[in-house]
């Protein structure tokens, strides 16, 4: 069974680009209805969908919810009742609740049965004079059990000329087989086989094959593309591509070179260049490639097709390129909740988007600001100013009180035609002496050269950071969470501890079966 699809434009004219929903032409009974709906804005909407009918019990309707996200797509599935009417109205409510926007549209969804299923196969899809097509058809009802009734295939040359025919070609278990075989001098082109089968008595089912007859050439030459694996899809540089033609000895091909970059949504060609010792360059301004990038694409496709300068025969390869619209990744580390009357520390590491070092040459150019409660300052630095560690910048800071509740941090790395912000939000730690907040826990930090805020020296430098599985109150009613601090000095069982209410603190050793025992300092 062959399905068409089709692309239902249900925006109003004051909501162009805001959203698009794709669905099939035709729903069938007992099956599920696909419905894709595409967000275009910045900003998540809310999705309702309606199936309203009638059926053999009366009136019917159903409803189908979900959340899209900004720049991205939601798939819902709504499976169509045996014993709907020939169609279905199908409502859309779209509701931007940031923006305050609301969509509705409808459309009516024709509904057929679902006969069965066919589908025609061929030994291969490209043939050249005198050679034989091998053709199998294979009929399933709905049910997926074969179908024995008679099945008329016919075949057309690229000019449509009905070149052979079946009528009543008998299918064994399902499966019927027939050959045809091509001339001397068979047109050449896409040439189309056709099926047809009748099903349930009067329900008719199509299908369609391609194959192509051309001449058979072996390659003489070869084509290598050279364009980056990735691209960041906000980018203001060129795009440079290098084509590379040789002949199968090794000699340079003489001819030309011309590339057709595309998406899922168009394509744009390019002029033809002469290849020059085998190679040319196309360099590719962000004003060509504007279209393909402006709906969020994840890739785009290279076609690079080389003319032979005598012969005249063509070659095409392809690449693509995966686009990424996070250069850099960024990171905070602390804990999820802050104290009301002591300091928040955190720490901020930047890598590239493969989570490796941002490259010397390319640092210069970033700038860190961190901001609090979306407006006031906390830090603003050169990223080449950050300390490396583990092949990361790396920041610690602590911002004091009083905080508003929840705290946020607001963290954007910048430079020239990059943007990348992180956004923190810290709520308040709120216990009693009856409560634990040892089930709020704290992210381990293994960074090398990070200060342990809590510990007695901040000068030293710490290894590690962790938290220990107990939890002490403190007189002022709030909950300590002690801290292990190891030197990076020596792999000493040494442990200074201090609480969160920063009341005392103790030199402790690990002992073999892993408890703690003091050695010096006030007991906490």
């Amino acid at each position: 069974m062959t399905r068409i699809w089709m692309i239902l434009m249900l925006a109003l004219p004051t909501t162009a680009s805001r959203y698009l929903l794709i669905a099939p032409e035709n729903a069938f009974k007992g099956d599920n209805y696909p419905v894709t709906v595409v967000n275009y804005l910045n900003e998540p909407a809310d999705v309702t969908l309606e199936m309203s009918s009638k059926s053999t019990s009366g009136l019917m309707a159903r409803t189908f919810t979900g959340v899209v996200q900004a720049k991205d797509s939601i798939k819902l599935d709504i499976p169509v009742p045996a014993d709907v009417s020939l169609n279905f109205k199908l409502s859309m409510n779209l509701n931007y609740s940031q923006s305050s926007i609301q969509i509705k549209n409808s459309t009516l969804v024709p509904v057929k049965g679902v006969p069965g299923f066919l589908t025609i196969q061929t030994d291969k899809k490209m043939y050249k004079k005198n050679q034989r097509v091998l053709i199998r058809v294979l009929a399933l009802d709905k049910e997926l059990m074969p179908v024995n009734e008679n099945i008329s295939l016919y075949i057309k040359d690229p000019s449509g000329n009905r070149v052979d025919m079946w009528r009543d070609l008998q299918p064994v278990s399902g499966v019927a087989k027939a050959e045809f075989l091509l001339s001397d001098d068979p047109a050449l082109g896409y040439w189309k086989i056709y099926a047809e089968q009748k099903h349930s008595g009067s329900e008719i089912v199509n299908a369609d094959v391609t194959i192509t007859v051309d001449k058979f050439v072996l390659p003489r030459f070869e084509v290598t593309v050279d364009a980056p694996p990735t691209m960041y899809g906000r980018s203001t540089d060129p795009l440079t591509i290098k084509v590379t033609a040789r002949y199968t000895y090794g000699e340079n091909v003489v001819g030309d070179a011309r590339l057709s970059v595309s998406s899922t949504a168009m394509r744009i060609p390019t002029n033809s260049q002469t290849l020059r010792e085998g190679t040319t360059t196309f360099v590719l301004q962000q004003d060509t490639l504007k279209e393909l990038l402006q709906n969020y694409a994840r890739a785009i496709h290279i076609d690079a097709m080389v003319t032979e300068g005598s012969s005249k025969i063509e070659l095409v390869e392809r690449t693509s390129i995966k686009l990424t619209y996070s250069v850099l990744k960024v990171e905070h580390i602390g804990e999820e909740y802050y104290s009301s009357n002591n300091p928040y520390h955190f720490c901020v590491t930047i890598t590239d988007d493969k989570g490796q070092l941002i490259p010397a040459s390319e640092r210069a150019g970033y700038q860190m600001t961190i901001t609090r409660d979306l407006e006031t300052p906390v830090q603003s630095l050169a990223l080449s100013d950050l300390t490396v560690t583990d092949a990361k910048h790396v920041f610690c800071g602590m911002v004091r009180p009083p905080f508003l509740d929840p705290l946020r941090l607001q963290i954007r790395v910048s430079a020239k035609d990059v943007s990348q912000n992180k956004d923190v939000v810290i709520n308040k730690l709120s216990t009693s002496e009856k409560e634990s907040a040892g089930s709020l826990g704290l992210t381990a930090w293994d960074i090398q050269q990070v200060v342990c805020m809590h510990a007695a020296d901040p000068s030293q430098c710490y290894k590690r950071i962790s938290l220990i599985s107990r939890d002490w109150p403190c007189s002022n009613s709030c909950w300590s969470r002690p801290y292990l601090c190891r030197p990076i000095t020596r792999q000493s069982t040494l442990m200074t501890i201090k609480d969160d209410c920063l009341l005392n603190m103790s030199r402790y050793k690990q002992c073999h079966n892993g408890q703690l025992r003091r050695i010096s300092g006030k007991p906490t």
